[in-house]
């Protein structure tokens, strides 16, 4: 399993022709992010940000409707004293309407919320860059 790389989703609800909403999670560590792991194997990258988006949200989604181009990221971290780069693969997904229920053993929150209130909680600078650049078209 590649711990160097993680994919998901991106969670776009609109509620109305100029108002988009993104599902962001809280994890028990505290860090805000879009739902995502690592892939298990055999997994395709979509299959991988299906499952994790089912364990960490409860969203059940079909491959169809991911859209087409993943969005990616890309931060070091230091991982065992040596500082590692940690790409994540992102596949947007407009939801009419999704309950949300967390995976409780590694999500302690979730909000829906504009780009400006997800530029305030994130805590990855590339991940805020990624979804501004989303939400401005």
């Amino acid at each position: 399993m590649n711990r160097n790389i993680s994919y998901g989703i991106l969670p776009i609800t609109r509620l109305d022709d100029k108002t988009y909403r993104y599902l962001l999670l809280k994890s028990n560590d505290g860090f805000w992010g879009f739902p995502k792991g690592h892939p298990e194997k055999g997994e395709s990258p979509k299959q991988s940000a299906i499952r994790e988006a089912q364990e960490e949200t409860g969203i059940m989604l079909e491959e169809s409707v991911l859209l087409k181009d993943s969005v990616q990221y890309s931060y070091e971290q230091p991982i065992k004293g040596v500082v590692q780069t940690k790409t994540v693969v992102l596949y947007p997904v407009e939801l009419e309407k999704a309950k949300v229920k967390v995976q409780e053993e590694e999500i302690a929150e979730h909000r829906w919320v504009t780009v400006e209130q997800a530029a305030i909680l994130i805590n990855l600078p590339e991940a805020t860059k990624m979804l501004q650049k989303i939400a401005s078209g």
